[in-house]
């Protein structure tokens, strides 16, 4: 099963890596445009992988990332037609590509060290008392 969810974070963070990489450059002209929804891509899969499991989906998908987005940004066919390798927009989304593939397990993992369970004792009732105290 570890293999499995190992395998399901490294498709997950190769089809959003390379989504990423097309569409961080920008939509229709706005370089902002294509970085935002490029983002929203990388935390919502990351978030996916975090639900799939804990450790070993969301390793395979920020492995998946870092390598996918490394290796289409500096390596050969940068320069052709994903991304210009001067390119400022590029290089800031080498960084967080990984990072924002990190964001949901750190998010969750603090939430949980930080938020206190609530453990509520189980309540034990006699159904004849009680429908006896209704009917009184």
């Amino acid at each position: 099963m570890k293999v499995f969810n190992l395998l399901v974070g490294l498709v997950f963070g190769i089809i959003a890596a390379l989504v990423g990489v097309l569409v961080h450059a920008g939509v229709f002209g706005i370089p902002f445009l294509g970085f935002i929804l490029a983002s929203l891509l990388v935390l919502v899969g990351a978030w996916v992988a975090w639900e799939v499991d804990r450790r070993f989906a969301v390793i395979g998908y920020v492995l998946a990332i870092a390598l996918v987005t490394v290796w289409l940004l500096l390596y050969t066919p940068s320069d052709d037609v994903l991304a210009l390798n001067t390119d400022k927009i590029s290089r800031f989304w080498l960084i967080c590509s990984v990072v924002f593939s990190l964001l949901p397990a750190i998010a969750f993992s603090v939430k949980r060290k930080f938020t206190k369970k609530v453990v509520v004792p189980a309540v034990e009732l006699d159904m004849e008392e009680v429908v006896g105290e209704l009917v009184d």
